[in-house]
């Protein structure tokens, strides 16, 4: 039967040979164009690194007494390539005690920087003494796990470029991320003080090469085990997050997974992690991932606190303004944060 269904003319042969060649060809397109797996990190780094930023000329903004640079693009060939700047005026900038790199939350499929300049938490770091830097990033499914990591490198390497404009002192940044923003900021932090974990993940350390210093991790009800994305206690939150985490990992059983397993932070850790502090509600959030992540830290010697308020506290409750539990952690935040700098 075989031999038959090749017999014929050779027009027909020749039909059928250049529609496989044509079939083959456009495979190979589809599988180069998808682009997100780690074997081509170092090419699209050394693509988005090697763009032109829009740098900071006429996007200079008052905000309350303060400056803002919005909507500043940094290299990179993937969308959401902005962030927004909060800083000091030149005259005053004696008076700044560091700067906050926040990325945030949003379930890695939805949210926006935008949220610096809206929710008057921020403004209150502001205040007390740190600029803030809010960076957006590409999101899933379109942009799947790591893209948003090595977007969030990207930027860091383009803000310390413009430390100088933006009056940031490079040896006083805190890293700071809510939700799915604390996985991402987690594991930017791991790429640049464990060498192993950075290579794995094809982000080559550069911040102490540069002379930069990592003083603090922030967490905001953190995702800090993505293999536990869809454990929440609460039921509409597991499914949400079970479907953005599929979206996020592009595997059904993500939790599982290699990828996943990339996100456990806890199982990254060495003792050049910078002091932290975590805090979480306990409903439909992730305390008992912060729990674990804290009791790593102590095994290592890792300067770790936390404020995990008791009550029905749900998840992202950090940034619900006006409520008790949301300002007394913002007043713990913000001791922890000077203390380390002041």
């Amino acid at each position: 039967m075989e031999e038959a269904h090749w017999k014929g003319t050779e027009k027909t042969r020749r039909f059928l040979f250049m529609g496989f060649f044509s079939l083959l060809i456009l495979s190979i397109g589809f599988f180069i164009g998808m682009g997100d797996s780690l074997a081509g990190a170092k090419k699209r780094d050394k693509a988005a690194l090697s763009s032109v930023s829009g740098g900071l000329a006429g996007k200079k903004e008052t905000f309350h007494e303060f400056l803002s640079y919005r909507n500043v693009s940094y290299p990179s060939v993937y969308p959401n390539h902005f962030y927004d700047a909060y800083v000091y005026p030149s005259n005053r900038r004696g008076e700044v005690l560091g700067t906050i790199i926040y990325i945030h939350g949003g379930g890695f499929v939805s949210g926006t920087k935008d949220i610096a300049g809206e929710n008057p938490y921020f403004l209150t770091w502001l205040r007390a003494g740190f600029q803030v830097i809010s960076i957006d990033y590409a999101l899933a499914p379109d942009y799947p796990y790591p893209t948003a990591l090595h977007q969030i490198s990207y930027c860091v390497e383009e803000l310390l470029r413009l430390k100088d404009s933006l009056g940031i002192d490079e040896r006083k940044l805190i890293f700071m991320g809510d939700s799915a923003g604390a996985s991402l900021a987690g594991q930017f932090i791991l790429t640049q003080v464990n060498k192993g974990y950075g290579k794995m993940l094809g982000i080559s350390p550069f911040m102490a090469k540069k002379g930069a210093k990592i003083c603090a991790f922030i967490s905001l009800s953190g995702l800090l085990d993505g293999t536990r994305y869809h454990k929440t206690g609460l039921q509409e939150n597991d499914a949400a997050f079970l479907s953005w985490g599929q979206a996020y990992f592009r595997d059904k059983k993500f939790y599982s997974g290699k990828k996943a397993e990339e996100t456990k932070l806890e199982d990254y850790l060495t003792k050049a992690f910078p002091p932290t502090f975590l805090t979480d509600g306990n409903i439909g959030s992730f305390r008992n991932q912060a729990e674990d992540f804290k009791g790593k830290c102590r095994a290592l010697g890792i300067p770790v606190y936390t404020y995990f308020p008791d009550g029905e506290i749900p998840h992202d409750y950090e940034l619900r303004a006006g409520s008790e539990e949301a300002e007394k952690s913002l007043e713990k935040q913000i001791h922890f944060a000077r203390f380390l700098l002041s």
